[in-house]
């Protein structure tokens, strides 16, 4: 007896010790998730002030509410390391593995320890409990906490404790003040006192005769739990919040009673081809038809063989469904974080199949088919979860479950690049989330840089803190991301603008070789051209760029930021090789304008026509791209040309200061000195003079 408890407890401690390594990792490599950079910089807030901000999310974070209780424990941990994400991280890990502990307890008393042990390796051979389990998320603490509270509530009516009855009524209201989707978890209760007559009955009518005997005290017991839970909830947040509940957007997320009876198939049937595609598929590959197939099996052995078995197994078939069903039917939106809680029961549905189907086997066969199994889910997580994971900090899952401008690849990169700015101030997007939330949170990487978010009132006085950093010596920046989603129309001002964004910086945002469309994180400089501090920060990034090119020489992209940078740095051929290879494997945009610029520099000008040509036909009403042209145009004695293309670069951008200083340039050239001055009046008025000074000392321009 003493022999086969320590290898139980042996196995678990095994299966426990395997989820803390990899999770760890995941921890420390796995990008920063949007939802969990916002939920971090909260928690820093709550930190600084508790009496203050201790409900602030309830009421002031945009439209949304938060119940509060994971921001605060996350609140008490956000600054133990430099890196805020880590303290946030902390807690899914532990109640990550506090879901996989307290998961295998109730399936070995529901079914035997095989099974749990089968239960345990799925979960942490899983996609999804792998990318969730280490980000700092709601829906982390829901799984964890439901599988402590299930087992409490399980054992409180198998053996009548009071402490059981305690910890699982904490539990729950736990559950309820960290997300408003934990009354979900109501549901399963109500299922669990039909799973223990099931465990304890044998046969049908056993079942039916046990439900009439002791359904009513279960049920009550249930019940009591369930309310004191909420009459606890209700005392923890104050009443006067339950307005910004009921108009927040999440209670937009779920149909109302009136909707539900309009009975709406085509968004069940959209919400439910959302879970078979991206969630179940995508968690279980190619074997997911395999493994309905074997619970089938199972369930007509079972039929056939051991009837006593087979409504505890029917049972967590219900609890199965039940458990993504509901969502189904009440969700108005999709993300795979919400649907995969169907995820943990099916683990558990599979583990016990698994316990039935390795029950039956001799000695040696079991034995060897454990090996087989364990060596074949570490080969198949290994070459595609985890190898994508430290090469792409992403993994699959990860990547579809924040398409878009939230994903968080290229954040790290980010936050690197701005810890090596020179002093001044960066101008964020001030959107929730990435970048401007990033930026925020690890504001102590950089203590050199004044941060300001980019409103209505901050745009309309850019050139304001222009003159204030122009006066103190230092610098401006502005980062925001590229997408021109949501009538971002700022974005594509500063993104072409010549004095706000005279050296941009693009980070893309790439998995598996692929650039998210549209997604890439800008870094704009304000001024004519870097000093030998920018220098410095341009030759770092260069060395990064060249590791990654290192390791991967088929990232195009790095090539093309590479090339970017060296013509910054007026390493102009070295610019020509890295964009050649760009432009020779695929047609980036920017990439010939690049190319181009570097040509000039050379006094390749022919080239440099040729290349920027080329740019308009990706970007057309980009006034750098014709600047730079007539430019080149000017350099070859194309006069008219020239003048076409300023004038284009002017009608595209009226400040578009250099083009009125080249424009000014041509026409002095080609004998209309009054147009020059005209050019060079309205280029002094937007910050250069010097043409105009010149001109007035020859007395060229009297005006």
């Amino acid at each position: 007896m003493p022999q086969k408890f320590l290898s139980k407890n042996f196995i678990t401690i095994l299966i426990a010790a395997a989820y803390l390594v990899l999770h760890i990792f995941g921890m420390l490599y796995f990008a920063p998730h949007n939802d969990e950079v916002i939920y971090a910089h909260l928690a820093r807030i709550m930190s600084e002030d508790w009496q203050k901000n201790k409900f602030l999310s309830l009421h002031a974070m945009g439209e949304d509410y938060f119940e509060p209780l994971q921001f605060w424990v996350t609140a008490l941990t956000v600054n133990w390391w430099k890196d805020p994400l880590l303290g946030v991280r902390i807690w899914s890990l532990f109640t990550g593995l506090l879901g996989l502990i307290y998961t295998q307890r109730l399936v070995s008393c529901v079914w035997n320890h095989a099974a749990a042990v089968f239960t345990g390796v799925f979960i942490v051979s899983s996609e999804y409990f792998f990318y969730f389990g280490s980000l700092g998320l709601n829906e982390v603490h829901l799984y964890g906490l439901g599988a402590v509270f299930l087992y409490y509530l399980y054992q409180s009516l198998t053996r009548k404790s009071w402490r059981n009855r305690i910890i699982a009524t904490l539990v729950l209201a736990a559950m309820l003040t960290i997300k408003i989707s934990g009354q979900f978890w109501v549901g399963f209760a109500v299922i669990i006192p039909v799973l223990v007559v099931t465990v304890e009955s044998s046969s049908l009518n056993e079942i039916v005769n046990a439900i009439k005997k002791m359904g009513l005290r279960m049920y009550v017991t249930v019940f009591s739990i369930l309310l004191i839970a909420f009459g606890i909830h209700r005392i923890v947040i104050p009443i006067e919040y339950d307005i910004y509940k009921v108009n927040s957007q999440q209670a937009s997320y779920v149909r109302s009673v009136h909707e539900l009876m309009e009975i709406p198939f085509m968004e069940w049937g959209s919400n439910l081809n959302f879970y078979i595609n991206q969630v179940f598929q995508r968690e279980f590959s190619f074997l997911a038809v395999p493994l309905l197939i074997f619970i089938g099996a199972v369930v007509i052995w079972l039929w056939r063989n051991q009837k006593n078995l087979l409504w505890r197994f029917l049972c967590l078939v219900i609890l199965y469904f039940a458990s993504f069903v509901p969502l189904i039917l009440v969700a108005k939106t999709t993300a795979i974080r919400h649907f995969g809680i169907g995820l943990y029961f099916f683990y558990i549905l599979i583990g016990v199949a698994a316990a039935v189907a390795f029950e039956k086997q001799n000695g040696n066969f079991k034995k060897i088919s454990i090996s087989i199994l364990i060596a074949l889910l570490i080969g198949w997580k290994g070459s595609t979860s985890y190898a994508d994971l430290f090469r792409w900090e992403q993994t699959e899952m990860a990547a579809h479950e924040t398409l878009g401008w939230a994903n968080g690849a290229g954040m790290r990169e980010l936050i690197f690049m701005i810890s090596n700015l020179p002093a001044g101030t960066v101008i964020t997007d001030e959107r929730r989330g990435h970048p401007g939330t990033t930026i925020h949170l690890y504001n102590r990487f950089f203590p050199q840089l004044n941060l300001v978010d980019l409103n209505q009132q901050v745009f309309n006085n850019l050139e304001k803190y222009y003159d204030i950093e122009q006066k103190r010596g230092r610098q401006l920046y502005f980062v925001f991301d590229k997408t021109k989603l949501g009538g971002r129309n700022w974005a594509d001002y500063l993104f072409t603008h010549q004095q706000y964004c005279a050296t941009k910086h693009v980070v893309p945002k790439i998995f598996r070789d692929q650039e998210m469309k549209n997604t890439s994180i800008v870094i704009c400089q304000a001024g004519n051209s870097p000093d030998s501090s920018d220098e410095q920060y341009y030759r770092i990034a260069v060395e990064k760029l060249t590791e990654s090119i290192n390791q991967n020489p088929k990232l195009m992209h790095s090539y093309f930021q590479r090339g970017k940078l060296f013509v910054a740095l007026k390493q102009h051929q070295n610019a020509i090789e890295d964009l050649s290879k760009v432009i020779q494997e695929e047609s980036v945009p920017g990439a010939f304008l690049t190319r181009g610029n570097a040509y000039l520099g050379l006094g390749l000008y022919e080239k440099a026509v040729s290349d920027l040509s080329m740019e308009i036909k990706f970007d057309a009403e980009n006034p750098v791209v014709y600047n730079n042209r007539g430019f080149a145009y000017k350099m070859l004695e194309q006069y008219d040309k020239a003048i076409d293309d300023f004038s284009r670069a002017i009608k595209i951008d009226p400040k578009f200061q250099r083009s009125y200083h080249h424009r000014g340039l041509v026409f002095m050239e080609t004998g209309k000195p009054e147009l020059a001055c005209s050019d060079w009046y309205k280029a002094c008025q937007l910050g250069f003079c010097d043409d105009l000074q010149n001109a007035k000392e020859k007395s060229i321009c009297t005006r």
